[in-house]
């Protein structure tokens, strides 16, 4: 398994002379053999993609490697299983290899990837370490994506906007949303798709239910009860529907209801129907009695 080897009567040319005849003393007869091992190293890189892969940024993944050197049929172990931190786009160096050395590794860790390539995965598939020292293991994570959709139904009330918010989690903990999804506002008969990792949980909840309202769910996941939660598993699609009914003749009121809250009158709710505002109709009213007694003064000053 030596890199080159050398010997110093490597032919009949130049080979050790036998002396003739009959000496008293054994002849000394020496032949020098010399084997060099050369070191190099491997490169062990990390590559992540899929369209969930922001979602594993700053993830650590431990990837263990084992080199082996071939010495006439037999592997002599240089690495067994060490393993190895390593994230996404960085280069770790696996040094003092000798020159022929083979090696391979597995990804005991896959931060929850959905798939894991590796470009050398065993002994049937090894990497052969030259003098370069350019050779590399190349360990591919793919995050597939599912699509959660949010739709909103509103029942005999106002149109909204109505607030959610969304919460998902993996085997590895929650999933970081961004702002936007974690946290968003729906109209009546609007969606919202999210794209998440794929086999997330995720619960949907409307926020600041209208108090004249009751919010129902429809799921696509889960059975029973389990369908009427606002939970479901994003594997690879998931919808959640949120229904507000209002009771007839009730007042619409709560913070969900956004810029369509009714005008209250007698008991009743009136929707907002871009007509004068509550004050604007208090003024005129106020004119109106202000008219009215000028005009009683005036008759009984005639009078």
């Amino acid at each position: 398994g030596a890199t080159s080897h050398t010997s110093t009567a490597g032919s009949f040319a130049d080979g050790v002379e036998v002396v003739s005849g009959t000496p008293d003393d054994l002849q000394q007869l020496e032949l020098g053999v010399t084997n060099t091992f050369d070191l190099t190293s491997v490169a062990l890189v990390k590559q992540v993609d899929g369209a969930a892969a922001a979602y594993a940024a700053g993830r650590q993944y431990t990837v263990a490697v084992t080199c082996v050197l071939p010495q006439d049929g037999t592997m002599t172990p240089l690495v067994t299983a060490k393993p190895f931190q390593v994230s996404a786009g960085q280069t770790i160096t696996v040094p003092d290899l000798p020159v022929g050395a083979q090696c391979w590794a597995q990804e005991t860790d896959t931060g929850g990837a959905t798939t894991t390539t590796v470009s050398h995965p065993s002994a049937a598939q090894p990497l052969t370490a030259t003098a370069t020292g350019t050779d590399r293991i190349t360990v591919s994570n793919t995050f597939a994506a599912g699509t959660l959709t949010v739709k909103k139904k509103v029942v005999g009330g106002p149109a909204g906007p109505y607030s959610f918010q969304l919460q998902c989690t993996t085997a590895l903990g929650p999933v970081a949303l961004a702002a936007g999804d974690a946290a968003f506002k729906l109209r009546a008969g609007r969606t919202r798709t999210i794209s998440v990792p794929l086999g997330a949980a995720c619960e949907v909840k409307e926020v600041r239910v209208p108090k004249a309202a009751k919010a129902s769910y429809q799921d696509t996941t889960g059975t029973g009860r389990a369908k009427r939660d606002g939970r479901v598993v994003v594997s690879p699609k998931a919808s959640v529907t949120v229904t507000n009914t209002f009771a007839e003749g009730g007042a619409v009121g709560g913070a969900g209801a956004g810029d369509d809250r009714g005008v209250r009158g007698g008991g009743v709710s009136l929707p907002n129907t871009g007509g004068p505002s509550g004050w604007l109709l208090g003024a005129g009213l106020a004119l109106l009695l202000a008219g009215a007694g000028a005009l009683l003064v005036a008759r009984r000053r005639r009078s």
